[in-house]
């Protein structure tokens, strides 16, 4: 089954511009646009936290609209930027027959992995705290569980080099540590959001998966010395995880946008020889799209509930 990680959306009530410079809801729509007309599709959207930049409900509902051309449940968890409250109103009846445990968290079982989803939101700020309650769900969870199991939260439980963001991290990350390494053989990956980069570590002993924003980057130098926020306008990005039998997750990282191509290569025997290699590069040169090589694999994945 095929995964789309979205996060850090920060999405506006619908005409309305992020910090009066970003278009975050537009960013949003390109990447559903990608991913609707190159796939692959998804059966299931997660979105781990920073859904919307405003606490009002019209961001939700553009949210809820602007997926609905992917025709997949969404199951959310809310970042430091968000409301439990409006987010529960309008995305817990996709998770009605799945929520188990404290605030906003949640346990999905497919047929080859346990999402178990946390709520690290700290209403009024911007660093994550998950809580006894919410940890022993998670202990509780993962000892009960007959299947690789994938973590997701908003705030990352490791720091990574970029001082302004570690200082707004996940405050009981030990706490969540020592339960991760006891059982860290279950653990297939930790998910995570808030850094607005793409960042892939390892968090005792199991890959920690960062996921980039639709809407905004952290800028470089935030990456190599201490450093007020500065964002950037990249290409909007997110992951796609796919569970692989024999292999377990893999992970890929997209950027939504128009990319020229697909272009096939082909060797000149295969085509008569030197007229058949000019005409497979004049095909690349027009971006003509050849036919697929093979048919694609077989889905290994089942639905939610199996």
């Amino acid at each position: 089954m095929w995964l789309l990680h979205l996060s850090d959306l920060h999405l506006t009530v619908p005409g309305r511009l992020l910090w009066d410079s970003i278009d975050a809801n537009s960013r949003l729509v390109q990447v559903v646009d990608h991913v609707r007309l190159h796939g692959p599709r998804p059966q299931v959207i997660l979105i781990t936290g920073d859904l919307v930049g405003e606490e009002e409900a019209e961001a939700y509902a553009f949210l809820e609209a602007a997926l609905a051309p992917l025709e997949a449940p969404v199951l959310a968890i809310p970042g430091n930027h968000d409301s439990r409250e409006l987010l529960r109103e309008r995305f817990a009846p996709a998770l009605a027959d799945t929520v188990e445990g404290p605030g906003l968290s949640f346990a999905v079982r497919f047929g080859c992995f346990e999402l178990i989803a946390l709520d690290t939101l700290v209403p009024g700020e911007p660093g994550g705290r998950l809580g006894p309650e919410q940890r022993g769900f998670l202990a509780a969870r993962l000892q009960a569980a007959d299947r690789p199991v994938v973590i997701a939260l908003h705030h990352p439980p490791a720091a990574v080099g970029m001082p302004y963001m570690d200082r707004m991290g996940l405050e009981d990350a030990d706490a969540f540590g020592e339960i991760v390494a006891a059982r860290r053989e279950k653990i297939a990956a930790v998910l995570a959001g808030h850094l607005h980069r793409p960042i892939f570590t390892a968090f005792c002993g199991v890959p920690l998966l960062i996921a980039p924003s639709t809407a905004f980057s952290c800028g470089p130098e935030m990456l190599v010395r201490e450093s007020p926020p500065r964002f950037v306008l990249e290409p909007p990005a997110f992951c796609l995880h796919h569970w692989v039998a024999g292999t377990g997750l893999v992970s890929h990282l997209m950027v939504a946008g128009h990319h020229p191509g697909p272009f096939r290569r082909r060797r000149a025997a295969e085509e008569g020889g030197h007229a058949g290699a000019e005409a497979a590069d004049a095909a690349a040169r027009t971006g003509d799209r050849p036919a697929a090589d093979a048919a694609p694999a077989a889905d290994d994945g089942a639905g939610p509930g199996s």
